[in-house]
């Protein structure tokens, strides 16, 4: 029976020390063989049940007791102290008698005279407020236990005061309840830079699936292991973001925190707040050791990025991460990833971004084309600067059709296309340096070029070139004239009527034509077919206007 009983206690002590529970003193004051009313004042200040009890007041009277017993006035009838009734200003000062430190739990107290009118209770360490609480006036018969807060966990001195009585205390007190001082957790938590990771890191177009996440930016956190004992436990931690980077592309990567008790901890960008939460985390740093966790990203949206722009990510241990219980942290600095993370964009094609448009031949295009180095979502590489040159297979030419690329874009001006044709089409090619990149070419959209006449020509002349003054000539040769431009290209679409009318010479000339449209006889005119008119069955009649021959010409007029 014996041996089970100390297996009992055994357990029974082994259960309350792994619940924390503190060693717990109750000082009374009935068990000192005291009478009623002896003066115990000294034996206070020497100490019972190992606290010392000291009195003190602003109003001294040496013919009362500072304390005296009583044998009924405290808690259930039992024996009390009692402070002399003199005047307001007295102080209840309550030390270990080894000085050590200890925890005020609770007292009890009731009013004598019912002149008292609350009492202030104080913690201090080492001479240092802890914090204080205070009661109202105690009344005889309506006794109170007043249960202490955290203010008084960990303390070497306590004070209570009369809060201004005319007659100091004015009442009984008893029961006075102390344990073991409770230490505070230890605040040597810190966060630091990492090393993990060669910051700052860019962050390429192309990645933009959980697999591709890369390593942007990682830190430290520890528990200095100061001797609490405790693990630093962290629920949530929180990373600012700045830079050069706008809301949406912030919010166009997926940040994730990886490490020891975090894998791959998605967390929530905040735009109001410019920053990243990473909520609902169980991480335990264990006393005394560390663990590093690093910020990983891809793109979940990599559509609209600009190159170079950049995520600076930075977090503050003492205002950044929240401690749920354990080790809190000292006061750090903050860490970050440098000048940012940026988005890199490597082209891998070259885009038609502005498609060219309206060609006149030999004039410069009506929409000038240009061309973008990308990658494969559209995003432009700005770092791209080679000599884009522009070609076409058509039987036309190009002139001013290479451009140097800037920021990764080439705007070509001044481009023109000459037709051999009218509404001949063509395909400009866009290719950049062999010696660089070397991307894929492209085309652009199919283009029409128009001729445009500036001119008529005769593209076949009259024959023969000498009549007999008066006499009709059915010419032999007839004239064919064409409507060109300035290349001489015939422009098909001109449909003006062309007149042919005599000119330089001093007589005077009619003339006949089959088709002829002006009805004047000094003129015929023609309605040419894709710019070509051709005056078949032309007869002139010219009549000097003396005897001596004459020169004159055939003048073409739309």
């Amino acid at each position: 029976m014996r041996k089970l009983i100390q297996q009992v206690l055994i357990l029974a002590v082994f259960v309350l020390s792994s619940l924390g529970v503190y060693a717990q003193t109750t000082v009374t004051f009935d068990d000192q063989g005291w009478y009623q009313p002896q003066d115990i004042t000294a034996d206070l200040a020497a100490g019972i049940h190992g606290f010392k009890f000291a009195f003190t007041t602003d109003n001294p009277n040496s013919n009362t007791n500072d304390f005296s017993y009583y044998f009924n006035r405290g808690k259930n009838s039992t024996g009390a102290i009692y402070t002399e009734y003199t005047a307001a200003g007295q102080t209840i000062t309550i030390t270990k008698a080894d000085n050590s430190d200890f925890k005020f739990n609770s007292f009890w107290a009731q009013g004598a005279n019912d002149s008292n009118v609350g009492v202030k209770i104080e913690g201090f360490k080492n001479g240092v407020s802890t914090g204080s609480q205070t009661i109202g006036a105690l009344i005889l018969g309506n006794p109170v236990t007043t249960n202490l807060n955290s203010n008084f966990d960990n303390v070497d001195e306590v004070r209570l005061t009369d809060e201004g009585s005319p007659n100091g205390f004015d009442a009984f007190f008893d029961s006075f309840e102390f344990s073991d001082a409770i230490s505070p957790d230890d605040a040597d938590g810190d966060l630091a830079a990492g090393s993990g990771v060669s910051e700052p890191v860019g962050i390429a177009s192309t990645l933009d699936t959980s697999g591709e996440a890369i390593d942007m930016f990682d830190f430290t956190l520890s528990d200095g292991g100061s001797g609490d004992g405790l693990a630093m436990t962290v629920s949530e931690i929180v990373v600012q973001v700045s830079g050069t980077s706008t809301d949406a592309e912030r919010a166009d990567v997926t940040w994730r925190l990886n490490g020891n008790d975090a894998s791959n901890v998605t967390g929530s960008y905040n735009a109001s707040a410019n920053k990243i939460t990473f909520s609902g985390l169980s991480i335990s740093i264990a006393d005394g050791s560390s663990e590093t966790y690093a910020l990983n990203a891809y793109y979940n949206d990599n559509s609209s990025l600009i190159e170079d722009r950049t995520f600076i990510l930075s977090v503050d241990g003492d205002t950044d991460v929240t401690i749920s219980s354990g080790t809190t942290m000292g006061s750090t600095s903050s860490v970050n990833n440098g000048s940012g993370s940026t988005i890199d964009i490597t082209a891998s094609k070259l885009a038609f971004t502005t498609q060219p448009t309206t060609s006149t031949s030999g004039s410069a295009l009506g929409t000038q084309p240009v061309v973008t180095a990308q990658d494969a979502f559209g995003n432009t590489d700005v770092d791209f600067t080679e000599t884009v040159t522009l070609t076409e297979s058509s039987a036309g030419s190009l002139t001013n059709n290479t451009q140097a690329a800037s920021n990764g874009v080439a705007t070509f001006s001044g481009l023109t296309y000459t037709a051999s044709a009218d509404q001949e089409s063509f395909t400009l090619t866009a290719d950049d340096e062999a010696s660089g990149s070397n991307l894929s070419t492209v085309d652009a959209n199919s283009v029409t070029s128009d001729v445009v006449a500036t001119k008529l020509v005769f593209n076949t002349q009259p024959a023969p070139t000498t009549v007999e003054s008066g006499a009709t000539t059915d010419m032999t040769t007839d004239p064919v004239v064409q409507a060109v431009d300035a290349n001489n290209t015939v422009d098909t679409g001109y449909s003006t009527g062309i007149a042919l009318a005599e000119v330089n010479g001093a007589g005077s000339a009619t003339m006949t034509v089959t088709g002829d449209t002006d009805g004047s006889s000094s003129t015929v005119t023609l309605t040419p077919t894709s710019g070509v008119s051709t005056f078949s069955n032309l007869q002139l009649n010219y009549t000097a206007s003396g005897s001596s021959n004459e020169t004159f010409n055939l003048h073409l007029v739309d």
